[in-house]
């Protein structure tokens, strides 16, 4: 459900894309402010794990939930869109066999 529909692709591919961008603007321009906006993308799951990180390891913790909070908050919240979807359609937790 994480990957193989039409609302968890296209989510994976507009953070996908914010993440792209932030890397051509860091290693070729002025990153600025441009590193918020996978945060923002990812904005509910991405807050809560930092938060965690934080309230565990305290306010001095190095930097890397930064980096992997936006990266569990796309996953977490790209299945939530994707069992969102089966259950809309229908068809929750099917399957479909593969071809060939």
């Amino acid at each position: 459900m994480t990957f193989c529909n039409a609302a968890s692709a296209v989510y994976l591919g507009i953070v996908g894309a914010a993440f792209l961008f932030e890397l051509a603007v860091v290693l070729f321009g002025d990153p600025g402010m441009v590193g918020v906006w996978p945060v923002l993308l990812t904005a509910p799951t991405s807050l809560v794990v930092v938060g965690a990180t934080e309230a565990v390891w305290g306010a001095d913790s190095s930097a890397w939930p930064l980096f992997v909070a936006p990266v569990v908050g796309a996953l977490v919240q790209s299945f939530a869109l994707g069992a969102l979807w089966s259950a809309l359609r229908g068809r929750p937790g099917r399957v479909r066999p593969a071809q060939g």
